[in-house]
């Protein structure tokens, strides 16, 4: 009988035993459960931002292509309007020429006019 109330009190002691290490077990599972569903989070995170990212990617592109077709449409105005300030020149040049052919038209016609009233 002796026997039997030690195995039985063995057997108690190896049913707590199991009991503790399932409670650490689980223990250990829930924490790791909790750690995976923070990583996720952070991973779903990341993925967030990198969609962002490469959303932000394409206006960028776009940017790049605005600002080139900008940058070539500038140099083009600035070849225009060099053009125009060598056509404005000529213009002047040519204002002065005619305006000094007629400065010596009327001058001489004057000088004719004196010449017939004396």
């Amino acid at each position: 009988l002796d026997a039997m109330k030690t195995a039985h009190n063995r057997h108690a002691t190896l049913a707590q035993r199991v009991d503790y290490i399932e409670e650490v077990i689980n223990d250990s599972a829930d924490k790791h459960a909790a750690a995976i569903a923070a990583q996720q989070d952070k991973l779903e995170g990341a993925h967030t931002r990198l969609r962002t990212a490469e959303a932000q990617g394409a206006v960028v592109g776009e940017l790049k292509r605005g600002h080139l077709s900008l940058v070539s449409d500038n140099a083009a105005l600035k070849s225009s309007h060099a053009t125009l300030l060598e056509r404005l020149d000529e213009l002047e040049n040519a204002l002065a020429k005619a305006s000094d052919n007629h400065m010596k038209g009327v001058n001489g016609c004057l000088s004719k006019l004196d010449q017939i009233h004396e």
